[in-house]
């Protein structure tokens, strides 16, 4: 998942609803992967296309790689005064729907999209349930849930956890905090789990923050802060929200597309810093996670067993480059979520 993404969740949203128009605007935007809702609990009816197989199809065709994202309740339902009641599908029976639906699709991943139905009565068994039956999905796995774990303790991250590959948070900041937010999320994570993470970011205005929505410069910020920070991708919700709009101006919602648009991400170029004298250090990289191939100038000892940690070497001090996929490259450094240094 490197690159550049976006949520979609109501394809009728978005360009008048022609899917031809949407993927040609993803297109336009230099997208390298959107986000499709493959529906809601157990059912289909929520889906973001309807006819999900031909927008797939028509994605793939302009080069764009699709993941399905789904919002869970594992049967806990919230009433308009704040109680739940437990009803509808069952964890279970929402893993079961996510297989069949990413397996029919042939979706290049899939994202847990899991709320405040899972803050509440035995959240943590049911959120083991489905996992469990996510078992066999085939494809690598995401969590796009609240962006500051800290304050959501609540929800079982643990169990959700323990099945995905790659940390999702909704890091959707107030005004002016979207690299304090993406900072802070990044860390709150990387104590649950060391995974990589593909940070999503605000389009659209609301949560009670009077102002007019994300500006260019935060967008910009948000991308750029995240490429630092060693993130594969980022990705936003949602492309509707640049068609829906209503606080701000056409010519906003335009700048905010062309900002995306304009960013590159310089995945698939070989970094700066051509030279790497003797070695100094080395770090130590979960292997089945990073799938890590090779580096310049690296060797490594032994991969052994791939579910083991292995050592590698690496050059000078933290900032230096390390391959980690055939032409995907990202920093060595003290705290980040991709490796952590030792000294030597």
């Amino acid at each position: 998942m490197n690159g550049k993404g976006i949520y979609i969740w109501k394809a009728r949203n978005c360009a008048g609803g022609s899917l031809a128009a949407i993927v040609q605007a993803c297109k336009l935007m230099d997208l390298d992967w959107v986000a499709i809702k493959i529906g809601d609990a157990a059912s289909d009816y929520f889906r973001s296309f309807t006819d999900m197989a031909a927008a797939v199809a028509a994605f793939r065709a302009a080069g764009i790689k699709v993941w399905g994202w789904h919002y869970i309740y594992g049967g806990v339902h919230f009433r308009k005064d704040g109680t739940f009641y437990v009803s509808g599908a069952t964890p279970a029976e929402e893993a079961q729907y996510a297989v069949q639906q990413v397996q029919k699709l042939g979706l290049d991943g899939y994202i847990i999209d899991a709320e405040r139905e899972y803050k509440v009565y035995k959240q943590g068994e049911r959120a083991s349930q489905f996992m469990a039956g996510l078992v066999g999905i085939g494809v690598p796995m995401g969590l796009s849930s609240y962006r500051f774990p800290n304050y959501h303790k609540e929800l079982p991250w643990s169990a959700f956890l323990a099945g995905c590959q790659v940390h999702m948070p909704q890091v959707y900041w107030g005004p002016g905090n979207a690299v304090r937010d993406l900072d802070i999320s990044i860390q709150d994570l990387s104590a649950l789990k060391v995974l990589p993470v593909v940070p999503v970011g605000r389009l659209y205005v609301g949560d009670g923050y009077a102002w007019p929505g994300p500006g260019v410069s935060e967008i910009k910020a948000f991308m750029s802060r995240a490429v630092e920070r060693s993130c594969p991708g980022a990705f936003f919700w949602a492309l509707d929200f640049l068609y829906l709009d209503t606080h701000g101006s056409a010519a906003l919602r335009a700048e905010r597309a062309k900002t995306i648009t304009d960013f590159n991400w310089g995945h698939g170029t070989t970094p700066p810093e051509a030279e790497y004298p003797e070695t100094i250090g080395y770090a130590e990289v979960t292997a089945n996670v990073l799938n890590v191939r090779s580096g310049p100038g690296i060797e490594f000892d032994d991969m052994g067993d791939l579910n083991k940690l292995s050592q590698w070497y690496v050059f000078r001090k933290s900032g230096d480059w390390v391959e980690i996929g055939l032409d995907t490259w990202i920093r060595t450094g003290p705290g980040l979520a991709d490796l952590h240094m030792r000294g030597k």
